[in-house]
């Protein structure tokens, strides 16, 4: 039976710290380094349509009542999902996700990388190909990257709610979001960007309703908002009791989709100017960022300066998304096993480097990661967070004692029933669709077929059941049956 922590937990010591906090987490790298490759290689605007609309229709609701689901539990993941539907399991789920996501810390240390080899000036003299090829085959200076990154990720942690992560969040968020207005306007100006502007905003209805692209637009949608993950329920449960845990949330997907755009304008119009067209920018993927924009800056009046910029806002927004990871993790540590802040960091970040060896080693171990947790891991479990929150607890119940009450505005009953039976049927129906396209696609890995989705699905059943049918016997008593939790 799980115990409340006797210390008093942090706290944040102001609005605008929380928000900028949650803005720039769901931020993160998911809009500047994943969001325009995601996009050109689906099609452009055959891909945006769907995104926006899952970022509507998905991302924001599941983001609102996680958050308010944080607020109202008070804890980690484990505790909150403990508390309010007994189903503890589905917060170690979560938990097991940030721990396995130490990948996204190696995308974060490559673009530290870009950096260092922007102020250099190297991509002056070699081609960004062979820099990503010789970074990416030095296994030990990958590894030693990713090191350096994850303590620098750790740091905001150690020092706690207000004195790390809110003033982090205060400094270095405003930059980034500076540096991607100026490349989007420079972007979109550029002679010969008319075409990318079109890819990037015209649907094109032939392609739009695939498996894949739909897949992928659902991905994105996750990846970019952050739904799912755990996130907002840790950071929300810092909020005071007179603080609004929803509405603040409409902010965040506005920011979010506002700096996807953004960076969608910056990145695909100036591929364009540069020679690409709609079949060779779909080639580039994950190295849209890395290889292809030095190229592009090489031939721009003030080229260096804006390399470096570029690429020291890439590395703020993916590291703002970093130190959230250490700190969902913990935050179970604190709450949970009762440790000091500074001990629940430390052993977080050393879990963090256990399971980010394989990834900061190998390309394609955190590509695959990368592939399998936005097709199945993440919808699955936004799912089951639906199934305890809207089910279990009570959506309606969420809505009335928490969101309408603490809200700077009014939720209708309309969202609540799109959390409860849009957003499942939706990921359990392309979750299906994306197993069976891939599994007729020639050359598809086995983990993106019918594998992976029954791999997924097995494993959550077993963590969530398994831990339920342990609390029911031990008496484990949460606030759905109408008796005080403890």
């Amino acid at each position: 039976m799980e115990k409340r922590s006797l210390t008093k937990r942090d706290n944040w010591g102001s609005r605008i710290g929380y928000l900028m906090t949650t803005w720039f987490a769901a931020i993160g790298i998911g809009n500047m380094w994943r969001f325009p490759f995601r996009c050109a290689e689906n099609g452009g605007g055959a891909f945006l349509l769907p995104y926006l609309a899952f970022i509507l229709l998905i991302s924001l609701p599941s983001v609102i009542f996680e958050s308010a689901a944080g607020k109202y539990g008070h804890s980690s993941t484990v505790g909150t999902m403990g508390k309010m539907a007994g189903l503890r399991g589905l917060g170690v789920m979560m938990l097991l996700l940030n721990m396995l996501a130490s990948y996204y810390i190696v995308v974060v240390s490559q673009s530290l990388y870009w950096v260092v080899q922007s102020a250099r000036n190297v991509f002056a003299t070699t081609a960004p190909e062979t820099v990503w090829a010789d970074f990416t085959a030095n296994k030990p200076l990958c590894f030693t990257l990713f090191l350096i990154t994850l303590i620098l990720s750790a740091i905001p942690p150690y020092f706690g709610i207000q004195k790390g992560i809110e003033r982090v969040a205060k400094w270095i968020g405003g930059f980034a979001l500076v540096i991607i207005v100026i490349g989007a306007f420079r972007g979109i100006t550029l002679p010969g960007a008319s075409e990318g502007v079109a890819f990037f905003l015209t649907p094109d209805w032939t392609n739009m309703f695939t498996g894949k692209n739909l897949s992928a637009a659902l991905s994105q949608a996750y990846f970019t908002f952050g739904a799912g993950w755990g996130w907002f329920m840790v950071l929300s449960s810092y909020l005071k009791k007179e603080s609004d845990a929803g509405f603040g949330n409409i902010t965040t997907g506005f920011a979010d989709t506002t700096f996807a755009l953004m960076a969608g304008f910056a990145i695909i119009p100036t591929l364009f100017a540069c020679g690409y067209n709609r079949e060779t920018i779909r080639t580039l993927g994950a190295s849209t960022a890395y290889v292809a924009m030095p190229q592009v800056f090489l031939g721009m009046k003030g080229g260096y300066i804006i390399s470096l910029l570029f690429f020291i806002a890439l590395f703020i927004a993916a590291y703002s998304c970093a130190y959230v990871l250490v700190e969902v993790i913990s935050s179970y540590m604190i709450d949970s096993l009762h440790l000091s802040r500074q001990k629940g960091t430390v052993i977080a970040t050393l879990i963090l480097l256990v399971c980010g060896i394989a990834p900061s080693i190998s390309a394609d171990v955190l590509n695959h990661m990368d592939n399998l947790f936005g097709s199945y891991v993440l919808p699955t479990i936004v799912s089951l967070q639906v199934f305890a929150i809207a089910y279990r607890f009570g959506g309606e119940r969420l809505r009335t004692t928490v969101i309408n009450v603490f809200g700077n505005g009014y939720l209708g009953k309309l969202w609540v029933h799109i959390y409860r039976y849009f957003v499942p049927a939706v990921n359990i129906f392309l979750m299906i669709w994306s197993a069976h396209s891939f599994s007729t696609t020639p050359d598809s890995p086995w983990f993106m077929g019918w594998g992976g989705l029954i791999l997924v699905w097995c494993v959550s059943a077993a963590v969530v059941g398994g831990t339920w049918y342990y609390d029911q016997k031990h008496g484990y008593e949460w606030d759905g049956t109408g008796k005080e939790a403890v």
